[in-house]
């Protein structure tokens, strides 16, 4: 039933920007027949849960479109960070981008709604809500601030904790563990709170800066964590559950209004089986992460109740904190499926 009310969504979402494209810029739509090359941008290694869902939607959109779009995808950081791929998405010099969520908070701060500690209660809950209310505000705001077309919503994990230090199962742990986070006054806020030194980084860097030792720790979740190699750097693994992050899947502009309609149709249908595989091979991919970095002879720990409590009181500070840019009504946006 969602998948449905996407693809409706999706389709009405086409027709309104078709209309818009075909009455404000001249020849746009090219010509039937004609042949466009996408290229993707993102900063996680081949084996990824993100990259084996970007194969799916190239092989999607080459295989639906009979050719006439040719899809390149770059990983590992290969067109830069995510920042520097927000900008090439802006400027034209990559038509599509797989940005953390996070990262468009230097654009607007609204984005940081996806950092607020402990905020779903699950991850379909988080799910619903970028695929219903949550998503349709933000993709109006991606539209208006950022200037860029977003296709849907990846999932980027549970974000979790690992460390060289010491095990960490209470909040008291986490006092002077000096972690990389992602660039976000929000991540930056709930650290802070919960006793940690941070260190704002960008993703490309952690694997040297945790083998340096220049930083204790980073946090994500068990898949990324695994197949980024950081567990052969890191002693200790928390499933924190603290945040759910999630990416954005931004076009650029400019190339999505100079698609003829049907083609514009297909990258819709493609973007939905993107983020339908995505998700599940990053929720199939926990457990197995899980267990391999236990066999590697990392301590993986979890939270019990008692001090999953101590947490998420230890954090209220940060919605009151961040209550003039993201506001209350932005969080019931997000929490209504909890």
């Amino acid at each position: 039933m969602r998948g449905k009310k996407l693809l409706v969504i999706a389709l009405v979402f086409v027709m309104v920007l078709s209309l818009a494209a075909c009455g404000g810029r001249p020849g746009a739509g090219g010509a039937d027949g004609e042949e466009f090359t996408l290229r993707i941008g993102h900063v996680i290694d081949e084996t990824a849960p993100t990259h084996r869902g970007a194969l799916v939607f190239a092989e999607y959109v080459e295989r639906e479109s009979g050719g006439r779009i040719s899809v390149e995808i770059f990983p590992n950081s290969l067109l830069g960070g995510d920042m520097a791929l927000v900008e090439g998405v802006q400027l034209g010099t990559v038509e599509m981008v797989l940005p953390a969520m996070t990262v468009l908070t230097n654009i607007d701060p609204r984005f940081g709604i996806g950092d607020m500690p402990f905020l779903w209660t699950s991850a379909q809950s988080g799910f619903q809500a970028f695929d219903n209310e949550l998503g349709a505000y933000l993709d109006q705001v991606i539209m208006d601030e950022v200037g860029a077309v977003n296709l849907g919503y990846l999932f980027n994990s549970v974000r979790a904790l690992s460390n060289s230090v010491r095990p960490v199962t209470t909040i008291d742990d986490m006092q002077g563990l000096n972690i990389r986070i992602m660039e976000s006054p929000v991540y930056i806020d709930m650290f802070e709170t919960m006793g940690a030194n941070v260190t704002p980084m960008a993703f490309g860097e952690v694997f040297t800066a945790l083998q340096q030792g220049v930083i204790d720790g980073q946090d994500n979740g068990a898949p990324l964590t695994y197949s980024m190699r950081f567990f052969e750097v890191q002693d200790y693994f928390t499933e924190l559950g603290h945040a759910m992050s999630f990416l954005t899947i931004l076009m650029n502009t400019d190339f999505y209004n100079s698609l003829p309609a049907d083609l514009r149709e297909i990258i819709h249908r493609a973007a939905l089986v993107f983020v339908e595989a995505q998700r599940q091979y990053q929720l199939e991919e926990r457990g197995i992460a899980l267990e391999a970095m236990e066999a590697a002879g990392v301590t993986v720990s979890q939270i019990t109740p008692a001090e999953h409590a101590r947490f998420v009181q230890a954090v209220q500070g940060t919605y009151e904190r961040f209550s003039d840019t993201i506001p209350p009504e932005l969080v019931a946006l997000a929490t209504m499926y909890n």
